[in-house]
């Protein structure tokens, strides 16, 4: 377990907003599931899904939350809303946690109590007869393909509620505004040099659109300049 956590061990919620994913959602709930963090609750918030997710999830102990036609955004607002947990991760419903995923990131927020939230590395999954998508770009420091995503964070619930969660406004790239945002409200985020979940890639994955993640990016940008102008 990691550094600096002794019983009893802060609870750590966990929200995986989910969409038609009847071919992951187990894989990712069990991953999180079988966390050696011994404090864990999962809130899994489902947009409308038409496939089999709903039952996948439900046989799983979480709670659920069934939403219609629910954006992602949308989503993670509602598991934020409904969590217990002194520390909040988000999770996408295709990836996979590594076992020490969250003792390693909730021990160093531990002790370093300045610390707002912690985000890790990655290593993909590929999905048989996927190839590597051409928008995967190397991370400056680390080298990883995807850079350090903002889906890997575990954030301080506290810090979440004093800048409103995630703006609804957003329906891609919705981690990278909350991070700005927090950074623009003084907030302390920190990153480990550890591998921490498999980002799986498949044929489907949102992030395959290029012109709509500019799109968000370029939103965040402007929001971030018109913020700017307030103060």
């Amino acid at each position: 377990m990691g550094a600096g956590l002794t019983q009893p061990v802060p609870l750590v919620t966990v929200v995986i907003p989910v969409l038609d994913r009847e071919r992951f959602i187990a894989a990712a709930i069990r991953s999180v599931l079988d966390q050696d963090y011994p404090s864990v609750e999962v809130i899994v918030v489902d947009g409308g899904s038409e496939d089999e997710t709903p039952s996948i999830a439900r046989s799983f102990p979480v709670h659920y939350i069934q939403q219609t036609d629910a954006g992602v955004t949308t989503s993670k607002n509602a598991g934020l809303a409904a969590a217990k947990g002194e520390f909040i991760s988000f999770f996408d419903s295709d990836d996979v946690m590594m076992q020490d995923k969250l003792s390693s990131q909730v021990g160093f927020l531990v002790d370093h109590p300045e610390t707002d939230g912690v985000l890790a590395r990655h290593e993909l999954l590929i999905e048989p007869g996927t190839e590597e998508p051409d928008w995967l770009s190397k991370d400056p420091v680390f080298g990883d393909p995807g850079g350090v995503d903002p889906i890997s964070a575990v954030y301080r619930k506290s810090a979440l509620d004093s800048v409103g969660g995630f703006d609804t406004s957003f329906h891609m790239a919705e981690g990278m505004e909350l991070l700005g945002r927090m950074r623009e409200a003084g907030l302390v985020i920190s990153v480990l040099d550890q591998i921490v979940y498999q980002r799986r890639i498949h044929g489907s994955n949102v992030s395959r659109d290029r012109r709509a993640m500019g799109s968000a990016l370029l939103q965040s940008l402007k929001g971030h300049i018109d913020r700017g102008k307030q103060t």
